[in-house]
């Protein structure tokens, strides 16, 4: 059987050459030999075993089952490249580089993802994770990626045949849970180095990454929660390594395992000095509670000298309850204020020194409901819901081989 590889030097914006290369090389050889062995790049080294078929040829085998997954030719089955089809409860669309499809029920077997530059989305590795399939993906830019490993998918010796493995970055098992699936994702993500996804009671939309530590909490800073602002902090770093995944993947990934394991979380109450250092500073989401006594127009934007009434967010602000302070306010062409009014300023800045009191800089004014919907959160224990993804919890470690 002769196979002619082609490399379309048209469309390597879009697919570069070393991408076209690693598909069709390993479409290659499954349709020459019917037969390719993936392992995981960092598996513990194993052996070559007789082909049953064929006692000349040599495959790899892995010490793991779970750390390999063999695609071989089956009358029912077939692997194609590029072909489009809908996955998981949303119908999410997809085209992986290539699928191992059941012909038979008309669905994927196992989803191949070459993947240089950027991770899937989301919803993607959602649907991955809901659907009866094998996931693997190999990053170019991972650091235990080889591109020799593709060459040598064909070479052999004279006199016994060795065929090669795959070596790719993940593999995740058809077998797993959703919730397992996203776990080995998170894994991936984190390249092992954080222990738990866990919420807050009343923070349920919060879910974020972490390690227990003695006496503190350490976020995973591409899904840290800001609890005041009851949103993710914000940050356009990349993770930088195997997974090249933007900032706003993260949080969506983290909910999906939240929403996949709901009924495996643990619960248990911490007081808020256990965290204190892994809480984000508020001092930037605070609400101030005045009634304003002066307007003064020293500057371009009004100069309200205000009573402070109450406080909510930043905890050294309650100093100042019952205090004059001044407000520097930005805003009062939009939503102008009164003086003999009360409002609720949110701050946009630190306290600065100006004369006896301080000054502070504001340019919006928030309802009564919002500052009573933040000061309610204001809380000294923690009910924290948390689950490992270390390790396999539902099904233990114990998986199938394809």
């Amino acid at each position: 059987m002769s196979l002619i590889m082609g490399i379309d030097l048209d469309i390597v914006n879009e697919e570069s050459v070393k991408h076209q290369f690693i598909k069709k090389i390993i479409y290659g050889t499954y349709k020459k030999y019917g037969k390719i062995v993936f392992v995981k790049s960092d598996s513990h080294f194993g052996e070559y075993e007789e082909d049953e078929k064929d006692s000349n040829v040599q495959y790899y085998k892995t010490k793991n089952s779970n750390d390999s997954l063999i695609l071989e030719k089956q009358d029912n089955f077939d692997l194609l490249m590029e072909a489009g089809f809908f996955l998981g409860s949303k119908g999410t669309p997809l085209k992986p580089d290539l699928v191992f499809w059941d012909k038979l029920n008309n669905k994927p077997h196992t989803i191949i993802e070459i993947i240089n530059t950027s991770a899937p989305s989301a919803e993607k590795y959602e649907a991955y994770c809901e659907a009866d399939v094998n996931y693997i993906s190999i990053f170019t830019r991972d650091k235990k990626f080889d591109i020799d490993s593709f060459f040598n998918l064909i070479d052999g010796q004279e006199k016994r045949i060795l065929r090669f493995p795959v070596k790719c970055t993940q593999i995740i098992k058809r077998n797993l849970t959703p919730g397992e699936k996203m776990s080995e994702i998170l894994k991936g993500i984190t390249e092992s180095k954080y222990e738990y996804v866990g919420y807050f009671k009343d923070f349920e939309d919060l879910p974020f990454i972490f390690n227990k530590e003695k006496d503190s909490m350490e976020f995973f800073p591409q899904c840290r929660p800001n609890f005041n602002t009851v949103e993710y902090e914000k940050s356009s770093s990349p993770i930088k390594g195997s997974y090249d995944l933007k900032t706003k993947k993260i949080p969506k990934l983290v909910k999906a395992f939240k929403n996949f394991n709901k009924d495996n979380f643990k619960k248990e109450t911490i007081e808020e000095q256990y965290f204190k250092k892994g809480i984000p500073s508020s001092r930037i989401n605070s609400i101030f509670k005045v009634k304003v006594e002066r307007m003064i127009q020293k500057y371009d934007d009004p100069f309200l000298s205000c009573t402070i009434i109450d406080s909510v967010g930043d905890d050294s602000y309650n100093v100042l309850k019952g205090r004059d302070v001044k407000i520097i306010y930005k805003n009062n062409d939009e939503e102008p204020v009164e003086a003999g009014h009360i409002y609720y300023f949110k701050n946009t800045g630190s306290l600065y020194p100006y004369n006896d009191t301080y000054k502070i800089y504001s340019e919006k004014i928030v309802s009564s409901e919002e500052y009573n919907k933040m000061k309610i959160r204001k809380f000294k224990n923690y009910e924290l819901f948390y689950l490992p993804i270390l390790k396999n919890f539902t099904t233990g470690m114990f998986y199938e081989n394809n």
